[in-house]
């Protein structure tokens, strides 16, 4: 994953007491359009858990 990619971070918790994060890789303006969703493999995401699990050691 290149350094220029750009995430939008969002934190909810509605009801119940609790928060949970979305992680979700932005490369144009408009890549959160729902319409644009794509899945990803397994393989994708055993690398962005990686990744984020890496990241997170670090904090």
């Amino acid at each position: 994953m290149a350094k220029e990619e750009l995430f939008a971070k969002f934190r909810e918790g509605f009801g119940v007491s609790h928060t949970h994060i979305h992680l979700v890789p932005m490369h144009k303006g408009n890549d959160l359009n729902p319409e644009r969703a794509k899945r990803a493999s397994e393989k994708e995401l055993k690398k962005m858990q990686k990744i984020l699990s890496d990241s997170f050691k670090n904090l």
